[in-house]
């Protein structure tokens, strides 16, 4: 287990990795996963679990994903 950044976009939470490491061949092995995340000391926490599937953030699968994380900085 390791913190990871994620993101809740369109109703899926994706969480990212680099494509040749560690956590992607474990995931790649078994695909059920849990996710956590929390802000503050116990103000709110959403606990998630299911099948990992694998998508390209800039492929047109991913719905405009990658232009999702820019507009939330601007």
């Amino acid at each position: 287990m390791a913190p990871v950044d994620g993101l809740f976009f369109r109703g899926e939470f994706s969480f990212g990795s680099a494509e040749d490491s560690a956590r992607f061949r474990n995931i790649r092995a078994n695909r059920a996963v849990s996710g956590v995340v929390t802000r503050g000391l116990e103000t709110f926490l959403v606990i998630v679990h299911g099948l990992a599937v694998e998508t390209d953030p800039r492929g047109a699968e991913a719905g405009g994903f990658a232009d999702y994380p820019r507009a939330l900085s601007m």
